[in-house]
This record gives structure tokens, C-alpha cells and sequence, in this order.
């Protein structure tokens, strides 16, 4: 069974850029957990926004965080985490992070996916850029 869900294929620098977080964030947390004095829960999802953040600035791209973000009716969280545009705006990346632990949990991620496939960009990008649904993938369950 398939369902189709809009998502167009990142570019490499995407892929680079979360390794070079991924490698980023584990050496800072070698030296700190910043999490509850018990170390029990997640950190803040704050600490991947920053390194991401970082990675996506040293390739050149224009990174924003705390975006204003489409309203919803209900929808209490007004802001997307992250929003990282190519230095020549050919692509862009909208992005949303979770705690697992102690946080929003699974209900989180899903009510943030919800959310992503409605953003849409207020820029002079080009508008298949723009809109959310601007390429359709097929995905396996």
C-alpha cells in the first residue's frame, strides 16, 4: 500500500549539512548533556535547530529561525523552527524539530508534519518553490 504525500528531493547540501550537525551536536554533547539535572529527558530541540543552523550557514545558505508561520484554526504554535534558503534561491528547507522524550512526542511530530504541508513562502522565490506540494514522490508504508 502506497500514499502519496508532497515532498520534493532535497539536494545534497541537505544531506552534508545534517551529517556535519549530527557530528557537530555529539561532540558538544561529549562535553555537555543540557537536559534536566537527572539527564532523563531529551535536550531542547533548540540544540539541533543551532548546529543544523550552523551547517546550513557554512555552505553559504540564508538561515532564519522562529518564522511566522500560517495560522490554522487551534493551532497554538506560531513559528517554524528553521528556514534555510540557498544563497542563489534554488532551494529551500522548512524544518520542525521534536523531543521524543518528555516533549511532543509522536502527536508532535505529526501535528508539525501537518503543519509543514501547509507552509508557504511570502519571498520572491520561484513560486513552484514556494507552494507546498511542489513535487509528489511516492512513498512505501
Amino acid at each position: 500500500m502506497s500514499s502519496r504525500i508532497p515532498v520534493t528531493a532535497p539536494p545534497p547540501i541537505i544531506h552534508e549539512s545534517w551529517r556535519d550537525a549530527a557530528a557537530s551536536i555529539g561532540g558538544s554533547f561529549g562535553s555537555y548533556w543540557p537536559s534536566d539535572p537527572g539527564g532523563l529527558s531529551d535536550p531542547c530541540e533548540a540544540n539541533v535547530t543551532a548546529h543544523f543552523a550552523h551547517a546550513l550557514l557554512s555552505r553559504g545558505a540564508a538561515v532564519m529561525c522562529e518564522i511566522p508561520f500560517p495560522r490554522q484554526p487551534g493551532d497554538n504554535a506560531q513559528s517554524l523552527d528553521l528556514l534555510g534558503i540557498a544563497s542563489d534561491r534554488s532551494w529551500f528547507v522548512a524544518a520542525e524539530f521534536k523531543r521524543l522524550m518528555n516533549g511532543g512526542g509522536t502527536w508532535g511530530v505529526n501535528h508539525d508534519l501537518d503543519r509543514l504541508a501547509v507552509f508557504t513562502m511570502n519571498s520572491a522565490m520561484p513560486q513552484e518553490w514556494c507552494d507546498a506540494g511542489a513535487a509528489e514522490h511516492e512513498i512505501e508504508n
